[in-house]
């Protein structure tokens, strides 16, 4: 197993680290050839994930473990036959079952010599269930244990259709009340309630009505462990006895189809009642809706298509005062939420994690109050799939020196100090960014007394900025994926050598508001056009800003640094330029910075000249 998460880490970061110069040309679609979903596309050939074989991954390999709980597989995906010499095996494992069903939808192989094997177990050292070769169907398989090996091995002659097989699992055992607690196990199958589906009765069913103070609510049980099932549409109805004054729902978990499988909240007892919010897609955890009325309908619907997500969770609580005064639960007082204190809770205490990917912090919730001696208060700022967060201030009113805030790229004080705010600030220019996608915010008091208003922060989440300035893709986890020529968090510097083949164009040293290039830059651009269509290369520079004398810009006529210098500078230069005009149809640009100060760069336009007819 630790072998085929080593394989399958290795073949992501083939995949993800495949760059390509694609400047001014959208040709970014070439890796989503199919693979038959088995792998992906790399200089235009299939890199199989592990356990699947061939030049288009169309065949299976060793080592599938299968850890649904009901599934369909192949020995080969597609039409035609398996291969000679095939050695292929499978490990069906899923979690929390009683035993394995496994059913053949079709099966052709060359008698006594191509052979499935289905062990009762987790190896061939296991107790053999079924040895099956030629064209008969074999009956239904079930085993004893949880887990099930099986293996399929040909000779070299002679290959036929193969097969195409399907496993589901048995939850229970009879007499046991192991379904979920929403059941009747009767010889291995749960019988569910009539508000419950599915082989253990985990997935929510029809309407169901809450009449609780507090309580969770979820699509499945046991904590969410499987997929959800397609065509489900399961209703929650919250009224509280007494009824409350509000009530308020938090997802701690969500994931679901984007657009097609969702949750719709309502205030009140219908569908009929104002909707005060859908979800769909993912939803990050401490995410909230409140509905004004003692009343909520809570709606989870799918679309007809197989689902690869584990739905939702999420906790309900009522309210019994007057919610306008307390930043908690109200129930007769006002009852904290963690990380805030005082009798209204307008008072921030101890650590606090924001999943939101935007949101407003400040120690202080009532706008005409001032903090307390001795706060120490934290906020660490973990949005899902981001890879900076960037935080400015509103204001800043702490006794200077010693009432601070102090903020760390990191999900604590170990992280790199980005700044230490204190005193006065109306205006503060300084970007303050985290780029490992968690910022840490660190607030003390000290004990001598203040009237500060205290402080007002916002953060704003970005993943994949401004979509990597077009040099780069975007990654699963979020990151940029630089193509050749560029490197940064998003892609915006400069870096090594790019080829340029477009006839015209815009090259930048850097890209990004209030962005210099960076130090030791040596980078170079090969203005390489078809001499049978264009006879030179102008170049006009629109903007220029350098250290002077060491940070160097250099124009080649041709496309080696053995040819004519047409242009040598560096410092700020008066733009636009005048034209540099080559002799042929290839430039080389090259740029190098030493190890100190860095400027905002340069811009040029590059256009090529066209031979007349």
């Amino acid at each position: 197993m630790k072998i085929n998460n080593v394989l399958l880490l290795s073949f992501l970061i083939l995949c993800f680290s495949y760059t390509f110069y694609a400047s001014y040309l959208d040709i970014h679609n070439e890796d989503k050839v199919d693979c038959y979903g088995h792998g992906c596309k790399v200089d235009s050939e299939c890199v199989c994930y592990p356990s699947f074989e061939g030049s288009n991954c169309k065949y299976c390999g060793k080592g599938r473990v299968l850890t649904e709980r009901r599934g369909i597989f192949a020995d080969h995906a597609g039409s035609g036959s398996y291969l000679s010499n095939t050695d292929c095996n499978w490990t069906i494992r899923p979690n929390n079952v009683q035993n394995i069903v496994i059913k053949f939808l079709t099966f052709s192989t060359e008698a006594s010599y191509d052979v499935v094997t289905i062990y009762d177990g987790p190896d061939n050292e296991s107790p053999v269930l079924l040895k099956h070769s030629g064209d008969q169907i074999p009956d239904s398989i079930h085993s004893t244990s949880p887990v099930v090996y099986m293996t399929f091995q040909s000779d070299s002659s002679n290959n036929f259709g193969g097969f195409n097989v399907t496993y589901i699992t048995n939850t229970c055992k009879s007499g046991e009340e192991s379904c979920s607690d929403e059941g009747v196990c009767n010889e291995g199958v749960c019988n569910c309630n009539e508000n419950h589906q599915g082989s253990d009765c985990a997935f929510c069913k029809g309407r169901m009505i809450m009449s609780e103070k507090e309580g969770t609510i979820t699509n499945q049980k046991n904590h969410i462990h499987d997929y959800y099932l397609d065509s489900t549409y399961c209703s929650w109805y919250i009224q509280p006895d007494p009824l409350p004054v509000t009530i308020t729902f938090e997802i701690s978990k969500f994931e679901t189809e984007n657009t097609y499988d969702k949750v719709i909240i309502y205030a009140g007892n219908n569908t009929d009642a104002t909707v005060i919010a859908t979800y769909s897609g993912s939803v990050a955890p401490g995410t909230s809706v409140t509905s004004p009325i003692g009343e909520m309908l809570i709606v989870f619907q799918t679309d007809v298509s197989d689902s690869d997500y584990y739905g939702f969770e999420g906790t309900y609580s009522s309210t019994y005062c007057d919610q306008s005064t307390c930043n908690g639960i109200c129930n007769n007082t006002c009852h904290c939420y963690n990380g805030f204190m005082g009798n209204n809770c307008e008072f921030c205490s101890g650590p606090r994690t924001l999943g939101n990917t935007t949101g407003l912090i400040s120690p202080v919730l009532d706008k005409n109050g001032s903090y307390l001696d001795n706060m120490d208060c934290s906020w660490l700022i973990q949005p899902a799939g981001v890879n900076s967060i960037v935080l400015t201030v509103d204001f800043f009113d702490t006794e200077v020196n010693y009432d601070k805030l102090v903020v760390y790229d990191g999900y604590d004080e170990n992280g790199i100090q980005l700044a230490v705010l204190s005193g006065q600030i109306n205006s503060y220019d300084n970007l303050i960014q985290a780029s490992s996608g968690q910022m840490f915010l660190q607030w003390t008091t000290d004990t001598s007394g203040s009237s500060g208003r205290g402080f007002q922060v916002q953060y704003d989440s970005e993943s994949c900025y401004n979509n990597c300035y077009t040099f780069g893709c975007c990654s699963p986890s979020g990151e940029c994926a630089c193509y050749s020529g560029n490197t940064g968090a998003y892609c915006q510097y400069c870096n090594g050598n790019k080829v340029i083949t477009n006839s015209t164009g815009t090259v930048q040293s850097n890209y990004g508001q209030n962005s210099d290039y960076l130090s030791n830059s040596n980078c170079t651009w090969s203005i390489n056009l078809d001499s049978s269509l264009f006879s030179n290369v102008v170049i006009i520079f629109t903007a220029f800003d350098t250290e002077n004398n060491y940070d160097v810009v250099t124009v080649y006529d041709g496309n080696t640094t053995s040819n004519t210098i047409l242009f040598q500078q560096s410092g700020t230069l008066a733009v636009p330029t005048s034209p540099i005009t080559s002799s042929t149809s290839n430039v080389l640009v090259t740029f190098t910075s030493d190890s100190s100060t860095q400027n905002s760069g340069f811009t040029f336009n590059y256009n090529g000249t066209p031979i007349s007819n």
